[in-house]
């Protein structure tokens, strides 16, 4: 899963280039507005993959811009990166082999580093990628595809495995056992083969049509194996470029990050990135309320800065505000957040239905800051996911049905449930009303708030997690629905150790089967479809989790920013386009 930005009394990035308010949703906040759902697609033309990347309008050259950040990264390093923020930081410093381009309404995966976005050898269980000639890195070095080969197989060190990598690691075909280069010396990992300087081969265990999209994780940015760090957590501070800028010296918290042209790197090899700016920059600061103000004041070099981290009490003042709205990014992202349900307390699929019905989503939205914030959901997938469709009658509205949930809980001894959620002003004031609502159909809902540092860990922990209920999210990692299904619902992946991603214990062998049923077809228009529909069907037989909303986003830019523009594959704003504005 993508991570989103939830922190302390601000909005989360999530945003998305043409993404949908649900037909349900209520009043609308003023300023707030519709968008299509147009999820990515794998090109099929060869010429989407060619540099340079298409002019944008009014861009100058020249000048800084910055990136305030709410707090300081976990990682740089494109192996282990995995908030959405950045993921669009790397973008500027680091290449993938494949990656996403914005054509118009259009969203398409395409060659990056690579020609293409893959060529299919057979059945899906075989992809061939061959690199474009003149690529560089930042000392002039050429990049070779033995060097994508290292770093992939450097992610089965138990040492580099925070970022997206698990994917490569589960789908290589006879990499189960494979612990990395490092113990190995001078190996890769089974699976992936090196035909000389361009060329690079993925052996699968079982089909997997949307490798495409999983090519253009940050996982597979090249790194030659000289480079590597004595420690490799040493990496994270000033990784080796690829892309348009490059590091001037190491980063930290207390400094910041500084990017600077990279003048090695070519812009006809490039599809995706600009090189407007002269400095690139990222400060980080957690005064949300401080720096929302000084965005509003649009004073000086805050005139040039942008932040996703709007202060949430500010948000209804500058909604009202037609010319602050010209400077904020406000549509529909990729994450759903829902109440999750311990599947393994709450074993009565009819009490997990009646909560259901007893949910108002309406209420939540309006809980969370209202329609400029989210749109109640009614699936696991979200609406920038390929196939998506409406469910909301299967609860009867938006609304819910207070009336079917009491049928659905008579005889049945639930009169009090305990409820967990981060520590977060729009999380509070969720909670307040699910005990409201809960309270009309005769369930006492005991409240509990996490910190932020204890939360991931206990509510994934079989052995802590003692709530019967608690609030958790999900982001795709590509807009396909296996990376969202899969992960949330496959109960063999539960484990009795900390950090199960299925951490509302559901397993059910028919679920599982159909998973794999469903991974296994080559048709990605079939494919798509059936994702759907066994979200669906989850839904109305087991109820494991009741979707709450989908996210959108607050985030905010100085007058002198330009080419900025949304994503709806990290579900945030995307910087290889900025500029700034004489």
């Amino acid at each position: 899963m993508r991570k989103s930005l939830a922190t302390v009394g601000v909005l989360a990035l999530m945003v998305s280039t043409v993404a949908a308010c649900s037909s349900n949703e209520g009043g609308k906040d003023e300023g707030t507005k519709d968008f299509e759902v147009k999820p990515a697609v794998i090109s099929k033309d060869a010429k989407d993959s060619e540099g340079p990347a298409s002019e944008v309008k009014g861009a100058q050259t020249g000048g800084e811009a910055t990136y305030l950040a709410p707090t300081t990264f976990d990682h740089l390093d494109p192996r282990q990166t995995y908030y959405v923020n950045t993921l669009e930081i790397g973008r500027l410093f680091s290449r993938q082999l494949t990656s996403y381009r914005v054509m118009g309404e259009e969203t398409k995966v395409v060659g990056d580093l690579a020609t293409g976005p893959g060529k299919d050898l057979g059945d899906c269980k075989a992809w061939e990628y061959e690199l474009k000639d003149g690529l560089k890195y930042e000392d002039g070095s050429p990049i070779k595809a033995d060097d994508i080969a290292y770093a992939i197989s450097s992610t089965f060190d138990s040492r580099l495995q925070d970022g997206p990598s698990s994917y490569f690691r589960g789908w290589l075909k006879g990499a189960e056992k494979y612990k990395g280069p490092f113990k190995d010396k001078g190996s890769r990992a089974p699976g992936i083969k090196v035909d000389g300087d361009n060329k690079i081969t993925f052996e699968l265990s079982s089909p997997h049509c949307d490798l495409p999209y999983m090519a253009a994780m940050s996982v597979t940015s090249p790194l030659p194996e000289k480079k590597e760090a004595k420690n490799p957590a040493d990496y994270d501070f000033k990784p080796f470029s690829s892309g348009p800028y490059k590091f001037e010296g190491k980063w930290s918290e207390n400094k910041g990050v500084t990017l600077v042209k990279n003048e090695n790197w070519d812009p006809k090899t490039d599809p995706i990135r600009h090189q407007y700016v002269d400095t690139f920059k990222v400060n980080f600061g957690d005064n949300h309320k401080a720096t929302t103000d000084a965005l509003r004041a649009d004073k000086g070099a805050d005139a040039t800065s942008m932040t996703d981290t709007v202060d949430i009490n500010q948000v209804p003042e500058i909604v009202k505000d037609k010319e602050l709205m010209k400077r904020v990014e406000n549509v529909p992202g990729i994450f759903v957040y829902w109440m999750g349900i311990n599947n393994m307390k709450i074993k009565d699929p009819d009490v997990r239905k009646a909560l259901a019905y007893a949910v108002d989503k309406e209420a939540i939205v309006k809980a969370t800051g209202g329609s400029s914030q989210a749109t109640p959901a009614s699936t696991t997938l979200s609406p920038t996911v390929a196939g998506y469709e409406d469910q909301m009658d299967m609860y009867k509205g938006p609304k819910g049905d207070k009336k079917k949930a009491k049928e659905l809980l008579k005889g049945k001894d639930v009169k009090s449930l305990t409820y967990a959620y981060r520590a977060s002003p729009a999380n509070k004031k969720i909670a307040s009303s699910l005990q409201d609502q809960l309270k009309e159909v005769g369930i006492e809902l005991k409240i509990k708030e996490l910190s932020e540092t204890e939360a991931p860990s206990i509510l994934s922990d079989p052995q802590e997690n003692k709530y019967d209920l608690y609030m958790k999210n999900w982001g795709a990692d590509w807009p396909t629905g296996y990376s969202v299904l899969q992960p949330i619902y496959d109960g063999r992946t539960i484990t009795d150790d900390p950090g199960n991603v299925n951490n509302i214990w559901f397993d059910e062998k028919e679920v599982n089967d159909q998973i794999d049923k469903v991974m296994n077809m080559t048709d990605p228009e079939e494919q798509n479809k059936a994702y759907m529909d066994l979200d669906k069907k989850i839904l109305e037989e087991y109820m494991p989790m009741v979707p709450l909303y989908y996210s959108k986003t607050f985030a905010m830019h100085g007058s002198k920013v330009g080419g900025l523009y949304s994503t709806n594959t990290t579900g945030t704003t995307s910087f290889t386009d900025v500029f700034v504005k004489s």
